[in-house]
């Protein structure tokens, strides 16, 4: 495997590990992520749709609208972490991510494209932020895809409360107070 190989495959494990962490914090909990060795096409990850069950078009609930919010900012929460991890970062890296953050901008903001660029840019400064407090976490779970290529959701659930350590990856077994007799 090439340099530029190398560079790639961690690129994406930091970009699926950006999405799985923010998923993961807006209580929305991943089914599965995996990179794939072959091609930064090939990305995936296996997520439940924030949106499922919402008719955007008709559903004006504060839930709707609570949940489309959370889906933008899983949605930057990939490129954002990619963008952290490597200077040679372009925006053509989230090209899929970006369609999908600007269609639904749209939908909430009612199809004006000047409120959705401030509501977007809003969503974007708050992801940031949170990938930003939340970088020890994508960097163990970005670390984990590197070594495994495949995290099931359980995996990143324990990644997420401190089951392995950053340092070694292994996993660290929970310690139980024994009760006083």
């Amino acid at each position: 495997m090439s340099h530029s190989d190398d560079w790639q495959r961690a690129a994406t494990a930091y970009h699926e590990a950006g999405h799985a962490v923010v998923r993961y914090l807006l209580a929305f909990e991943p089914k599965s992520v995996k990179i794939s060795t072959t091609s930064n096409t090939q990305r995936a990850a296996k997520y439940g749709d924030p949106l499922h069950g919402i008719k955007l078009d008709t559903d004006g609930s504060g839930r709707a609208r609570l949940r489309l919010e959370k889906a933008i900012r899983i949605s930057y929460a990939g490129p954002l972490a990619e963008k952290k991890y490597s200077v040679h970062w372009r925006v053509s890296n989230g090209a899929y991510d970006f369609g999908r953050i600007e269609e639904l901008g749209l939908i909430a903001c009612d199809g004006s494209s000047t409120q959705a660029k401030l509501f977007l840019h809003w969503l974007e400064v708050a992801t940031q932020e949170m990938v930003d407090a939340h970088w020890a976490a994508i960097e163990r779970v970005a670390k984990r895809l590197l070594v495994h290529n495949r995290l099931a959701g359980a995996h990143i659930s324990a990644v997420m409360r401190g089951a392995y350590s950053a340092e070694s990856g292994e996993h660290r077994p929970r310690q139980f107070a024994l009760p006083k007799v």
